[in-house]
C-alpha cells in the first residue's frame, strides 16, 4: 500500500484522504470517529446529484459513501477518482 497521499480533502467533520489506490474516508472525530478506505477496483460509480454539494460513491457490492465537501473540492475529488479508475 502506499504511504504518501496524493490529496486531503475537509471540511468540519469528514476528512478524505486520496492514495495512489483507496481513498480513506474519516467521519466525526475523537472516539466516536469513524474510518473507512475504498479501493479504487471497487468502486464502481461515483455521481454528483444536482444542487447538492455531495459525491456519492457506490461500490461493487452496492454499498454508497456519501461524501459531503465544498463544491470545489468535490470536483477535485470527482476528478481524481474517475481518472483512477
Amino acid at each position: 500500500m502506499s504511504t504518501e497521499p496524493i490529496a486531503t480533502y475537509s471540511i468540519i467533520g469528514t476528512k478524505v484522504t486520496v492514495y495512489s489506490n483507496r481513498l480513506e474516508i474519516q467521519t466525526g472525530g475523537g472516539l466516536f470517529g469513524k474510518k473507512e478506505t475504498i479501493a479504487f477496483r471497487n468502486i464502481a460509480s461515483v455521481t454528483k446529484p444536482t444542487m447538492l454539494n455531495r459525491l456519492d460513491i457506490t461500490t461493487n457490492d452496492k454499498k454508497t459513501y456519501k461524501i459531503a465537501l465544498s463544491s470545489s473540492d468535490l470536483a477535485k475529488l470527482k476528478e481524481q477518482i474517475e481518472s483512477s479508475l
